[in-house]
């Protein structure tokens, strides 16, 4: 019974979006109500997680619900119970996962298979064939996709919008990575990213992964410099492969020919990268105070933010766009303990595997838009847990096979057996 309640928490969570009934959020909450059904049958599985994970996951949960309850006797605002999901749901999510993936990986690759492909299969029939192809899944309006496709944007997939969708593929190729899965069906999730969802961000999130990934071993990836300067004269083809009004193409061409003015020619590159690293730097100013979870703070700190930086447009009403920025904002140095494991478990316990590449760029996608709420974030995290323990099962020493007794040859210089000893002489 556990088994198959982990498995429907595995499926939510590789199709997170999806509506079975209309609600207003973007993550649908199928996943933690069964997550928290299957902790409530199998509450040892915790034990399963290692240590320093499990208590990591453990403080993040006691200082999301410590910061909620400090702001209850000062009245809440629903958008603040939606802050603290984003300090519950690993907790209740990873579980279920890493149940699946510890005790039948097998499962594990096979489903994170299958969901990429209907990904891009889904991606690709709106790309080409029709934009409303499966809409009523994770939207109740009829011309969302029609409006984002004639913006320049990409499709939708099985996401509200295409930065989801593309970011979404990128954890879900980095999990697979680190299972050991097929790479045919990763570079499928990468090129649905790019192609598909036609996310400038997804691309930024895979150039940011790859140079730190380089930057871990530089004599050794020299190879990437030269990568890099063939994927920017490559880049010239991109209106070959996306339609010329996509926004991915202009904001390429924008760079190449302008550099970083680009976050000042572009109001959507400007509010999306000024809304992740200005709440960062402005709690960093503060002295890494904590702002709180209440969301009357963070329209403060967004004002103070707008009036100081006349360079940018617009910031969210809703918090810092940024997952593991939101976490630093509201809770501050307090923060700190588990924001570096993150840094470790990311950018730095597989630097020297090819699936470091796609952890640090997955680490971006969690930086920027995606919050530690969406499922998306458990999934790589249990795949890191995994791929952690998996890597120190091969370093322990494995017993060799028992010794097998030969006895030696009888040649002329060998020595003979006890019972082969001449016998005594007789006494006297």
């Amino acid at each position: 019974m556990a088994y198959f309640i982990a498995l429907a928490v595995f499926v939510f969570a590789m199709f997170p979006f999806t509506q079975l009934y209309p609600l207003e959020t973007y993550n649908q909450p199928y996943a933690i109500i069964f997550s928290a059904l299957f902790l409530a049958l199998v509450p040892l599985s915790l034990l399963q997680i290692p240590r320093n994970d499990r208590l990591a996951l453990i403080y993040l949960a006691v200082l999301g619900l410590v910061i909620f309850f400090v702001e209850v006797p000062q009245g809440l605002d629903p958008r603040e119970l939606l802050y603290l999901v984003s300090y519950l749901t690993p907790l209740l999510v990873v579980p279920p996962l890493y149940y699946v993936m510890r005790n039948r990986p097998a499962t594990a690759r096979r489903l994170l298979t299958w969901a990429i492909i209907a990904w891009v299969i889904v991606g690709a029939i709106q790309r080409f064939i029709s934009l409303t192809f499966l809409n009523f899944l994770v939207t109740q309006s009829e011309d969302l996709s029609v409006n984002i496709a004639a913006s320049g944007r990409g499709v939708l997939g099985f996401a509200p919008e295409p930065t989801h969708h593309a970011l979404h593929l990128i954890s879900m190729a980095a999990a697979l990575m680190l299972l050991r899965g097929n790479r045919v069906v990763v570079g499928l999730a990468l090129g649905g990213a790019v192609l598909l969802a036609g996310s400038s961000f997804a691309v930024m999130a895979l150039a940011v992964g790859t140079i730190i990934w380089a930057a871990s071993a530089p004599l050794k990836r020299s190879w990437f410099f030269v990568l890099a300067i063939v994927g920017m004269l490559l880049s010239t083809f991109l209106p070959a492969l996306l339609s010329g009004d996509s926004r991915l193409v202009q904001l390429v061409d924008r760079f190449l020919y302008s550099g970083f003015d680009v976050l000042v020619a572009d109001a959507s590159a400007n509010a999306r990268l000024s809304g992740i690293f200005l709440p960062i730097w402005e709690t960093m100013r503060a002295g890494l105070l904590p702002s709180g979870i209440s969301w009357q703070a963070w329209l403060e700190m967004r004002a103070r933010i707008l009036v100081e930086n006349g360079w940018v447009y617009n910031l969210s009403e809703g918090g810092a766009a940024s997952g593991f920025g939101l976490i630093f904002v509201q809770a501050g140095f307090f923060s700190l303990p588990i924001l570096f494991l993150f840094i470790k478990r990311f950018l730095v316990d597989f630097s020297g595997h090819q699936a470091g590449l796609l952890t640090a760029a997955a680490f971006f996608c969690f930086l920027g838009q995606l919050y530690l709420a969406t499922p998306s974030f458990s999934i790589v995290y249990a795949a890191l847990i995994y791929g952690i323990a998996q890597q120190r099962a091969a370093r322990l020493p494995r017993p060799g096979p028992r010794p097998t007794y030969v006895p030696p040859a009888h040649g002329p210089q060998s020595h003979p057996r006890p019972h082969s000893l001449p016998p005594a002489a007789p006494a006297g």
